[in-house]
């Protein structure tokens, strides 16, 4: 009999949690009674944990673990990869975004033949501010590592065990789930769905948080603005260059006179000056990174399971 796994991450969402199992349940039994279901609580704060907890003792199925702190949402669904057993895994958002009802569209489309099946998103519930936010970032990801990261591709996916094998090789602390399977180079496929209003409460996106979710991404996944600003400075350079000489000639051949100024010159010192700080900083920020990661610390610190492993 084929298993499956099924990892939501849940942050906030003590609102969600109930209707989450009944919903994953109902749809996992659709495609086979051995199933496990891990929700890994990411140091929400709220009641989320207390009823995980009370779940997981009426139905065994259920796993939960609860990180040390919040770790971010990534760090949440690695741990969940690193405790499922299936032969295929879910992975889904706890908000009910995405729906579970799609659970067997995406098994039926695996089954296949793929090692991935991912959600497409053709309708979103989001705010227009959400959808045009997500599209940038996306566009410039994919741009500066390279990688096909379409917008409309959702966290929401089932992946086979040679898959979740692959993910666990990766230790890097600056992760991105989306990022790392496409990374990996895997044959799949998608399934359109619309991606619904939120069940209950609020969303943690926020503006501050998708910059700091750029550059870290950036870093992470790309070594173009490296490129970008030694051809910057080349080229500024270079222009520097034919200037002086087209000066020195206009002066020694033609006698022009050039006039001088305070303005000119302090424009120039601001803006190769500039270029320096601006460039000193993004090697700054990749240099950091690599220290961070030449620590090797764990990914994440569990602070209690339901289950025994």
């Amino acid at each position: 009999m084929i298993s499956i796994s099924i990892i939501s991450p849940v942050y906030k969402a003590e609102e969600c949690i109930h209707e989450l199992y009944n919903r994953l349940v109902s749809n996992a039994e659709k495609i086979t009674n051995d199933f496990e279901i891990i929700l890994v609580e990411d140091g929400g704060q709220d009641n989320s944990w207390n009823l995980i907890k009370e779940i997981s003792k009426k139905d065994p199925r259920v796993k939960g673990i609860k990180l040390s702190r919040n770790f971010g949402v990534h760090h949440a669904i690695t741990a969940g990869i690193d405790s499922a057993s299936g032969d295929w895994t879910f992975v889904i958002e706890c908000d009910l975004q995405s729906p579970p009802e799609k659970m067997i569209d995406l098994y039926e489309k695996a089954i296949e033949g793929y090692d991935v099946v991912i959600a497409k998103f053709v309708k979103r519930a989001d705010s227009l501010f959400r959808r045009i936010c997500s599209n940038i970032f996306w566009k410039l990801m994919s741009f500066l590592s390279g990688m096909r990261l379409n917008p409309q591709y959702g966290v929401y996916r089932i992946m086979s065990r040679k898959i979740v094998e692959e993910f666990r090789l990766f230790s890097e602390q600056e992760r991105h789930f989306k990022a790392i399977i496409e990374w990996i180079g895997v044959n799949y496929t998608t399934i359109e769905m619309n991606r619904e209003k939120r069940f209950a409460g609020k969303s943690a996106f926020t503006f501050s948080k998708l910059i700091n979710a750029t550059f870290s991404y950036i870093v992470a996944y790309s070594s173009k603005p490296l490129m970008v600003f030694t051809w910057v400075g080349l080229l500024s350079s270079l222009g520097a260059f034919i200037i002086s000489i087209i000066i020195f000639v206009s002066k020694i051949f033609y006698e022009t006179d050039w006039p001088t100024g305070w303005a000119s010159l302090i424009l120039s010192i601001y803006f190769i000056g500039g270029l320096i700080i601006t460039n000193l900083g993004i090697i700054g920020y990749y240099v950091g990174r690599n220290y961070d990661e030449s620590k090797k610390r764990p990914l994440y610190f569990i602070s209690e399971k339901t289950f025994v492993d």
